[in-house]
């Protein structure tokens, strides 16, 4: 004989629990679901399947809120494209000032080291038609170290000729050596030049290969010669100073101006070389006149 289940017992719930998913079902309680739009949808009913009815749940955009959110994107679109098309502008613009500023301070330097910070002609450049008075200048220095000096230089071997000192080119070696601390050099002018102002020229120091700046010029005195080729004008005397700038520019007393068509560069001492002096670069810088003119020139005689 069978039993009959106790109450309370696991066949006992299970007679007694309702079956909401049964077709057979009495019961009006449907499953409600929320959509991705926020609205609530009815579960299925009777009869229906779960899964037609999960798939038909998605929602789609209100027409209205997506044309609105496709036309910011749109927009920002636009806005990026044109920040950046000013950013390329803003670029070029920058490299062409650049390279034009670039262009103006190579141009300043260039000028600057054309002009040597002097600035007035030069009429003591061979390239405009100056020379040397070898009959009147001194002899070069020459003795048995003379290979040995001119070879510690690395640009040069061999003794430069007085002529070197009418060249631009000023660089350790590049001069002209006499023998002693006395010594002179009779420059011939391109034409006839009422002087103003002579310039001389010695490396610094601090590029020297040997002994430092010593066989540099110390005291020297300038003379205007006539056209008579005797007659000797005093027109100054003067120290150059190795302590200060490589470039120094003295003031000739040539008052009243007057006229000559050499120039005489007479060396008194060095700066303790006891064998040669050393002699780079001369200017000579005044106004150059026409060949009748500065005859009468005035002046103490030498």
């Amino acid at each position: 004989m069978r039993r009959s289940p106790r109450p309370g017992s696991a066949a006992s719930q299970h007679k007694h629990t309702p079956n909401f998913y049964s077709d057979n079902s009495n019961s009006s309680v449907s499953v409600t679901s929320g959509d991705s739009c926020g609205h609530r949808s009815a579960g299925p009913g009777p009869g229906e399947p779960e899964g037609r009815r999960a798939r038909g749940s998605s929602c789609a955009c209100q027409p209205s809120a997506c044309s609105e959110y496709h036309e910011r994107v749109r927009s920002q679109g636009q806005q990026l494209q044109q920040l950046q098309a000013e950013l390329v502008k803003l670029h070029t613009e920058m490299s062409s000032v650049r390279a034009a500023n670039s262009e103006r301070v190579a141009q300043l330097v260039f000028q600057r080291l054309s002009e040597d910070f002097v600035r007035k002609p030069d009429y003591a450049l061979s390239s405009v038609g100056a020379s040397i008075d070898l009959e009147k200048t001194s002899q070069d220095y020459e003795d048995a170290n003379t290979a040995y000096f001119w070879n510690r230089f690395s640009f040069w071997n061999y003794a430069r000729p007085p002529t070197v000192i009418l060249e631009p080119d000023v660089f350790p070696g590049n001069c002209w050596a006499f023998e002693g601390d006395q010594g002179q050099v009779v420059i011939r002018l391109p034409g006839r030049v009422q002087l103003s102002d002579i310039t001389l020229q010695h490396p610094p120091p601090t590029v020297a290969h040997t002994r430092g700046a010593n066989s540099a010029p110390r005291d020297f005195a300038v003379y205007g010669l006539q056209v008579d080729d005797e007659t000797e004008i005093f027109l100054g005397k003067f120290t150059f100073n190795v302590e200060k700038s490589e470039i120094q520019t003295f003031h000739l007393q040539n008052d009243p101006p007057a006229a000559f068509p050499k120039v005489k560069i007479q060396i008194l001492s060095n700066w303790g070389h006891p064998r040669f002096t050393c002699l780079y670069r001369v200017r000579a810088h005044g106004i150059r006149t026409s060949e009748g003119a500065g005859d009468s020139a005035t002046g103490d005689a030498h």
